[in-house]
């Protein structure tokens, strides 16, 4: 017994376009998970120098946390280098859902030693995710003292 299929004509270039299309183009995947999203990242002198980082956390389903890596730094508007002593790395259990955490400047890139002397200046962020990296750049400040 054999099966046979009748696709009227006009049909036919359709299907042999669509057939061809699959075969030379998939269709993409979805974009991964992206777990974090930062709206702003800005600098305030209250308290001796705050960043505030406003962001979104977005665990996976049933997770109430996501670890990521982070790094952040202060880099220098004038010359676009990252400023001595001011960067940093870690990780850290994110907690999910959207938030605007005031962190002191130092703490921000997790040294003691950071000082940023007069000038202008820009923060910068890098996450990894288990979805991948996701960068931030926060807007210019001043620093006067």
């Amino acid at each position: 017994m054999s099966l046979k299929i009748i696709v009227p004509l006009a049909a036919a270039p359709a299907l042999a376009i669509t057939a061809l299309l699959d075969l030379v183009a998939p269709t993409p995947e979805p974009p991964p998970h992206a777990y974090i999203e930062v709206h702003s990242i800005t600098y305030s002198p209250a308290g001796g120098g705050m960043i505030v980082q406003d962001r979104t956390i977005m665990p996976d389903d049933g997770q109430d946390v996501v670890l990521m890596g982070w790094a952040a730094q202060y880099v220098s508007a004038e010359t676009d280098a990252p400023v001595r002593g001011c960067t940093g790395s870690g990780s850290w259990p994110y907690s999910g859902g959207r938030g605007a955490y005031p962190i002191p400047v130092n703490q921000w890139v997790g040294s003691d030693e950071c000082a940023l002397p007069t000038g202008h200046y820009y923060p910068r962020a890098v996450f990894d995710t288990p979805g991948g990296q996701v960068s931030a750049r926060g807007a210019i400040f001043e620093v006067t003292e």
